[in-house]
């Protein structure tokens, strides 16, 4: 039988069958394979990414081909007028000024919401469709969301790595990463089942005995995260 997180030393332990766990962890890499092609899909000549590793993507690769900078006037002056401390609002997001830079192409730097459901549900805009101007949030999604998937695909990956033991240890570092990994399955599994309110939630919770074999077999895998995530939150809180 499954038992939920407890805080054993400096891990947070649960124990799970090899079956549970594997199971987990196919959720996990199908999440991480999404993720995957979602970068797949944007590394385009001219595209909006700023990399993967430390923003080491497009953006950077402009500014180190070794074309020397510019040594006119105006360049001087736009340099020296650069916005300084809280202005400086890119660096907030984990970007540098070069990744405000146009591409490649010379145009503005977009990125155009995911097509699949679950995937814009894991990457959603930052800014409400009513209150953007025209190419606002694709812009805003070009500078920020090579940065959220990396993260997302770092926990994932190390997710799936830790699920592997028996029973399963989380690092006390790592568990806020886990928790998140878990929440990005279930955000995955929402979408595929409907879930948008807490009444979507219980009707799910009712299908657990649905006849229809595939409703009945994604609500128990979303009950299951979501009691797995669930138990690992209310030990990291017991902690504080």
């Amino acid at each position: 039988m499954a038992r939920g997180f407890k805080r054993q030393g400096a891990e947070y332990v649960a124990t799970l069958d090899k079956a549970e766990a594997r199971l987990v962890a196919n959720l996990a890499a199908d999440v991480l394979e999404m993720l995957d092609s979602r970068v797949q899909e944007q590394e385009l000549p001219d595209d909006a990414s700023v990399g993967l590793a430390g923003h080491a993507g497009s953006a950077h690769a402009e500014i180190d081909t070794g074309a020397a900078a510019p040594a006119d006037e105006d360049a001087a002056d736009s340099s020296a007028a650069e916005p300084a401390g809280e202005d400086r609002w890119w660096e907030a997001l984990g970007l540098s000024n070069a990744d405000l830079m146009p591409g490649a192409s010379g145009g503005e730097r977009r990125r155009a919401r995911p097509e699949d459901p679950a995937l814009a549900r894991l990457l959603p805009d930052l800014i409400a469709a009513s209150d953007a101007t025209e190419g606002e949030a694709e812009r805003l999604r070009a500078l920020t969301e090579p940065v959220v998937v990396e993260g997302k695909r770092e926990a994932l990956a190390e997710a799936v790595r830790l699920l592997t033991a028996h029973p399963l240890k989380v690092p006390a570092d790592s568990a806020p990463r886990f928790a998140s990994a878990l929440n990005d399955i279930r955000l995955v599994l929402a979408e595929r089942l409907g879930i948008e309110t807490a009444e979507d939630a219980e009707r799910i919770h009712g299908a657990e005995d649905s006849e229809d074999e595939m409703d009945r077999y994604l609500a128990l895998l979303y009950g299951f995260v979501s009691w797995l995530q669930e138990s690992l939150m209310t030990a990291l809180l017991k902690r504080r």
